[in-house]
């Protein structure tokens, strides 16, 4: 297994402790308005954010920024960009709060993006086209629904899920694909690729059968269940009792350790 991998299953064991451990709830006051905030271009986007729905779209136009949310609950967070890099947290002193928002909702639009990290928000919405001819990489921790509408084109694109997190791109065009889960998140994968490398540690689903590849590599240390087509080799590492079925006619190389298996499907 990974190192970084490791790192994620650490990530994913300090937040199901830290919602063991009681904080103070702020609940919206229901005055939810809109409020529009100047901001500069970025490539970066970082949300730690209860409940928040962020929609992106990718345009030429000047970058923008729309928050809907409870006033007292907009009173309590930092809304900024700062070297490339859009932020939405709570405040320092706010941090330890637990958010109860009425509505929490957020449109933004940028040229480019290279990296999203989300954390504690409901759902990232991609409602435009998404491409670029470098890396883009998702990390998602908790319950996030990540949903590409539309076409992505992307030389490099990795997404890792900490958590039970939901990941949809189903018109989806990269050369290489890195996909991760730590716990029992789920992505739900179809259009074409060069290489994937998927790995899941826990009882996490990968369901790929519509995303044809050339060569895939694939790890499981637990219960996951991890569903691919490649055309010319799958590189396969079980440990535990994981499945992998798989389309196509690869050659085969696998390792396999407890009762997990590795079959052809129609």
């Amino acid at each position: 297994m990974s190192k970084k991998l490791s790192f994620i299953i650490l990530g994913s064991i300090l937040l199901l402790a830290q919602g063991c451990i009681f904080f103070p709830a702020v609940k919206g006051d229901g005055n939810v308005t809109t409020h529009t905030i100047n901001i500069s271009d970025y490539d970066q986007i970082s949300v730690d954010a209860s409940a928040a729905v962020f929609n992106y779209t990718q345009e030429e136009s000047a970058p923008a920024l729309t928050v809907t949310v409870d006033q007292n609950i907009y009173d309590l967070f930092d809304f900024k960009t700062d070297d490339n890099k859009l932020v939405i947290r709570p405040k320092r002193e706010n941090k330890t709060l637990r958010l109860r928002p009425t509505q929490f909702t957020i449109t933004s639009n940028s040229r480019q993006l290279k990296k999203v990290d989300l954390a504690g928000a409901e759902k990232f919405n991609v409602n435009s086209k998404l491409s670029s001819n470098d890396k883009i990489k998702f990390n998602l921790a908790g319950s996030v629904m990540l949903h590409m509408k539309d076409t992505v084109t992307v030389n490099q694109l990795e997404v890792s899920i900490a958590g039970s997190g939901t990941v949809d791109a189903l018109t989806l065009y990269a050369k290489e694909f890195k996909g991760e889960i730590a716990g029992s998140g789920t992505f739900n994968l179809a259009g074409t690729g060069e290489k994937a490398a998927f790995e899941i540690a826990g009882s996490g689903k990968i369901h790929a059968l519509n995303f044809l590849l050339s060569d895939v590599s694939c790890e499981i240390a637990g219960s996951g269940l991890l569903e691919t087509h490649a055309t010319n080799n799958i590189y396969a590492e079980i440990a535990g009792s994981g499945n992998i079925r798989y389309k196509g006619d690869p050659s085969i190389k696998e390792e396999r350790a407890g009762l997990g298996s590795i079959k052809k499907v129609d």
